[in-house]
């Protein structure tokens, strides 16, 4: 699970670079909590 977990994490580092890069941030919450959702299982 830890490696699920680093992966998770940068994947979330990398959309929040890609969004903090297009100036959009609203993605950013439901993305991350769905991928969370996801890793949880």
């Amino acid at each position: 699970m830890f490696v699920v977990d680093v992966i998770v994490l940068i994947g979330l580092a990398v959309i929040a670079f890609i969004k903090s890069k297009s100036g959009v941030f609203f993605g950013i919450p439901p993305l991350g909590g769905w991928i969370l959702s996801i890793a949880n299982h």
